[in-house]
């Protein structure tokens, strides 16, 4: 027996079979979404690469207009008990394109159970399965579930947003195992599995990987006043990258692997944060934390790094409508064959809690890793993040919603600093992408209204433009979505 099977039946009599006889409540719930979405995205190649003097062509704009309608039917599974729950989302769609005259199916079924096991042990798992040509994490069942509490607590990247992506299989899989021992504490041990899978695209690259997470939390309260942190996880990424060509008669065909292709881009993540915190005066919270992202790549070509950061943070509740977060330190990051960079970390982070809603206006400065964002893309970002959001029930069944934002990024190739390393692998030199700087703008709004009880209509529109030191990535998309959605409780018992 594999040790896969094991799993799977393990996982079933944990969490599948007491949910189900034990429960004190079994819900089923069906829907139906009609959905509309038009996307004018306008490409812009430009005549000179900034970074490598390379010419891509023309300055002329590429339009990649389309217009799809899809249907999707949701089908809820809910059971819960005094001892855990059980939850199965499913929601299999058909989309029209009518630009392209094209037919797809999408997938997009979402599993979570929880079981306690004790007093002091409890068991989560999460899975979520895609087939999109989109990365929009808002649009998917599991949305509605509340799953994101759960996966916001691991490591796990977002895909890039990119409109002009292959179509693709995303499975994303989370077990953890609590504990907690006294009031505010706990121990978290956690497993993150993630698996991406591209089809065949004729625009770009595309990258399949596996990326494999372990980590550990622990949150200790030594009194009313003060308490304490530790974040540790290990991350495993293996990856397989391909490139498409399309033949003069149309026909797409992999190209030959070169020697660049054949270099491993695998790699291991280690990241850690310990966090100290004091809430002595009322409404006042500080803490002092330190972070550690280090990476290690396989390929003796790509330059392993760190970053190393603190950061004094005070939270703040000026009234019940007023919140506040302001915290700033040092930031340290270094990539082997490059200068020291020193620079610093802060956020700033003003909330007005409203009757009928709430508005919020972020700026963030920091460094991150970007390993698994499913376009090629290797190593560290340092980025600035400005954001204001707003939500606001204008009638009883009425809601708007808008938001702006703002983004610059500084990356840095971790195969653009030996360069005897590079001879020595065969790969030239004037081939290798330097760093460079991207800003991308976003602004949305969206209108959502609910009547007939079961019944509800939105629509919502995006605006995002890029602007990109290396060629061909520079865009500006234009969405328009309108949907129809019905949803209704069928069974209890």
């Amino acid at each position: 027996m594999t040790v896969r099977r094991i799993l799977c039946i393990t996982g079933v009599l944990v969490f599948v079979f007491p949910a189900l006889t034990f429960a004190d409540a079994k819900i089923v719930i069906t829907g139906l979404s009609v959905r509309f979405d038009y996307d004018n995205p306008q490409y812009e190649s430009a005549a000179t690469d900034s970074l490598t003097g390379n010419s891509s062509g023309t300055n002329e704009k590429d339009k990649e207009s389309s217009a799809a309608l899809g249907l999707r039917p949701v089908v809820k599974f809910l059971s819960e008990s005094k001892e855990g729950t059980f939850e199965l989302l499913t929601a299999p769609g058909i989309k029209h394109d009518f630009v392209d005259s094209e037919l797809d199916w999408e997938v997009d079924v979402f599993l979570s159970a929880a079981q306690s096991l004790s007093k002091n042990w409890r068991l989560t798992t999460t899975n979520t399965l895609l087939r999109r040509d989109e990365y929009d994490p808002h649009n998917s069942v599991a949305v509605d579930s509340g799953a994101q509490d759960i996966e916001s607590e691991s490591s796990i990247p977002a895909l890039a947003v990119d409109r002009g992506r292959s179509r693709y299989w995303l499975n994303t899989f989370n077990f953890a195992s609590e504990h907690p021992y006294r009031e505010d504490s706990q121990l978290r041990l956690g497993f993150n599995n993630r698996i991406l899978r591209n089809d065949e695209s004729v625009v770009r690259s595309y990258e399949d990987y596996n990326r494999t997470e372990i980590a550990m939390k622990q949150r200790h309260r030594f009194s009313s006043a003060w308490q304490a942190g530790v974040d540790f996880g290990v991350v495993r990424g293996e990856f397989d990258t391909t490139e498409m060509a399309t033949s003069e008669e149309g026909n797409t065909t992999a190209t030959e692997p070169t020697q660049e292709d054949a270099l491993s881009e695998d790699v291991r993540e280690y990241r850690a944060r310990t966090l100290v915190g004091n809430n002595t005066f009322r409404h006042h919270d500080v803490s002092l934390g330190y972070s550690y992202i280090g990476a290690r790549y396989d390929e003796a070509l790509h330059d392993d790094g760190d970053i190393h950061e603190i950061q004094l943070l005070w939270r703040h509740e000026y009234s019940r409508h007023v919140q506040t977060k302001l915290g700033a330190g040092p930031s340290y990051e270094k990539t082997e064959g490059q200068d020291v960079n020193w620079s610093g970390n802060g956020i700033a982070e003003w909330k007005y809690l409203l009757r009928s809603g709430s508005f919020s206006l972020t700026l963030e400065k920091g460094y991150d890793v970007d390993n698994f964002s499913g376009t090629g893309e290797r190593g560290f970002v340092d980025f600035w993040n400005l954001r204001s959001g707003l939500e606001y029930r204008l009638l009883e069944d009425l809601s708007f919603n808008g938001h702006l934002a703002y983004r610059y990024e500084d990356r840095q190739n971790p195969s653009a600093g030996d360069d005897s390393q590079a001879v020595a692998a065969g790969v030239e030199i004037d081939a290798r992408e330097e760093d460079f700087n991207k800003n991308r703008y976003t602004t949305g709004a969206g209108l959502r209204y609910s009547f007939l009880k079961d019944y509800s209509t939105s629509l919502n529109y995006t605006f995002i433009k890029q602007d990109s030191e290396r060629i061909d990535e520079d865009y500006e998309d234009h969405r328009l979505v309108l949907s129809l959605s019905w949803e209704k409780e069928w069974l209890r018992w």
